[in-house]
Protein backbone atom coordinates (compact mmCIF):
# COMPACT_ATOMS: atom_id res chain seq x y z
CA UNK A 1 0.00 0.00 0.00
CA UNK A 2 1.21 2.94 -0.84
CA UNK A 3 2.02 6.01 2.02
CA UNK A 4 -0.11 8.21 -0.04
CA UNK A 5 -3.42 5.98 -0.72
CA UNK A 6 -3.25 5.21 2.33
CA UNK A 7 -3.47 8.83 3.33
CA UNK A 8 -6.08 9.57 1.05
CA UNK A 9 -8.09 6.85 2.61
CA UNK A 10 -7.64 7.98 5.88
CA UNK A 11 -8.87 11.47 5.27
CA UNK A 12 -11.48 10.37 3.64
CA UNK A 13 -12.72 7.93 6.55
CA UNK A 14 -12.15 11.08 8.77
CA UNK A 15 -14.05 13.20 6.69
CA UNK A 16 -16.97 11.42 6.44
CA UNK A 17 -17.29 10.15 10.01
CA UNK A 18 -16.37 13.14 12.13
CA UNK A 19 -14.87 13.28 15.92
CA UNK A 20 -15.34 10.11 17.93
CA UNK A 21 -15.36 7.94 15.06
CA UNK A 22 -13.13 4.99 15.81
CA UNK A 23 -9.66 5.38 14.94
CA UNK A 24 -8.59 4.80 11.01
CA UNK A 25 -5.65 2.49 12.83
CA UNK A 26 -8.20 0.23 14.93
CA UNK A 27 -10.14 -0.57 11.76
CA UNK A 28 -9.85 -3.70 9.87
CA UNK A 29 -8.45 -4.12 6.20
CA UNK A 30 -12.37 -4.84 5.80
CA UNK A 31 -13.72 -1.90 6.70
CA UNK A 32 -10.96 -0.23 5.10
CA UNK A 33 -11.65 -1.46 1.89
CA UNK A 34 -14.39 1.01 0.58
CA UNK A 35 -12.30 4.25 1.67
CA UNK A 36 -9.13 2.73 -0.37
CA UNK A 37 -11.11 2.36 -3.80
CA UNK A 38 -12.70 5.74 -2.77
CA UNK A 39 -9.16 6.73 -2.77
CA UNK A 40 -7.89 5.13 -5.47
CA UNK A 41 -10.65 7.15 -7.74
CA UNK A 42 -9.89 10.49 -6.50
CA UNK A 43 -6.35 9.59 -7.25
CA UNK A 44 -7.47 8.34 -10.92
CA UNK A 45 -9.32 11.41 -11.39
CA UNK A 46 -5.92 13.48 -10.79
CA UNK A 47 -4.18 11.78 -13.13
CA UNK A 48 -4.26 14.49 -15.88
CA UNK A 49 -2.82 17.69 -14.97
CA UNK A 50 -4.88 20.83 -15.68
CA UNK A 51 -3.51 23.34 -17.71
CA UNK A 52 -3.03 25.40 -14.86
CA UNK A 53 -1.77 23.00 -12.74
CA UNK A 54 1.31 22.16 -15.28
CA UNK A 55 2.19 26.16 -16.01
CA UNK A 56 2.12 26.11 -12.38
CA UNK A 57 4.71 23.20 -12.00
CA UNK A 58 6.35 25.11 -14.83
CA UNK A 59 6.79 28.56 -13.10
CA UNK A 60 8.05 26.90 -9.63
CA UNK A 61 10.84 24.80 -11.28
CA UNK A 62 11.85 28.27 -13.47
CA UNK A 63 11.65 30.18 -10.16
CA UNK A 64 13.57 27.69 -7.99
CA UNK A 65 15.99 26.20 -10.49
CA UNK A 66 16.37 28.52 -13.38
CA UNK A 67 14.74 26.14 -15.68
CA UNK A 68 12.18 26.21 -18.32
CA UNK A 69 10.49 22.81 -18.99
CA UNK A 70 8.41 21.43 -21.92
CA UNK A 71 5.07 21.44 -20.62
CA UNK A 72 4.73 17.65 -22.21
CA UNK A 73 7.77 17.35 -19.07
CA UNK A 74 5.85 19.08 -16.40
CA UNK A 75 2.95 16.47 -17.14
CA UNK A 76 4.87 13.34 -17.37
CA UNK A 77 6.37 14.26 -14.10
CA UNK A 78 2.85 14.77 -13.11
CA UNK A 79 1.51 11.55 -13.92
CA UNK A 80 4.76 9.40 -12.60
CA UNK A 81 4.66 10.61 -9.10
CA UNK A 82 0.17 9.99 -9.44
CA UNK A 83 0.88 6.14 -10.74
CA UNK A 84 3.52 6.11 -7.92
CA UNK A 85 0.90 7.25 -5.45
CA UNK A 86 -1.63 4.61 -6.65
CA UNK A 87 0.85 1.76 -5.96
CA UNK A 88 0.53 -0.78 -3.67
Amino acid sequence: MSEMLERCARVIYEGRNGLGATPWFRRDARHKEPYYNDARAVLAALAEPTAEMVEAGRDKLDETQGVWAEPAYIAAMFRAMLSKAKSE
